[in-house]
């Protein structure tokens, strides 16, 4: 094979990969969220005695880190695994076995709160 058939076939393989890497980049997206938003509830309007109350502790935030992040700076974070999603999302992110260990742990759909510095949050997971 000649010396301009092989840098040839190296740019266009060059160029594909890179092709390849930027789809994957540009179509990369979350499949889920999760966030910890306020209630309205407070310690001067607490929620009904028919629901569950998790009192969040020091050991919480040391357990999920996560927990912390989403509770005080009311952020969002993303479920996810995928690189390109990470590259391409700024933001907090965690994984799938870490969104369903804090779902597991501290969601009770609609019927428990977690409470943490006066105020009731919910922990809701966002799917799309």
């Amino acid at each position: 094979m000649e010396k301009k058939s092989i840098i040839l076939l190296l740019a266009v393989v060059i160029v594909l990969s890179g092709c390849f890497i930027g789809g994957q980049y540009l179509f990369a997206h979350a499949d889920s969220w999760i966030t910890a938003h306020p209630t309205g509830y407070t310690d001067q309007n607490p929620p009904p005695d028919t629901t569950s109350v998790v009192l969040l502790t020091g050991e919480d935030f040391a357990k999920h880190p996560i927990l912390r992040d989403l509770i005080e700076h009311q952020r969002t974070a993303t479920i996810t695994e995928d690189p390109f999603v990470i590259m391409k999302l700024s933001g907090p992110h965690i994984s799938k076995a870490e969104a369903a260990e804090l779902i597991a742990a501290y969601h009770s759909f609609y019927s428990g709160y977690l409470y943490w510095n006066g105020v009731y949050y919910s922990l809701a997971q966002m799917v799309t």
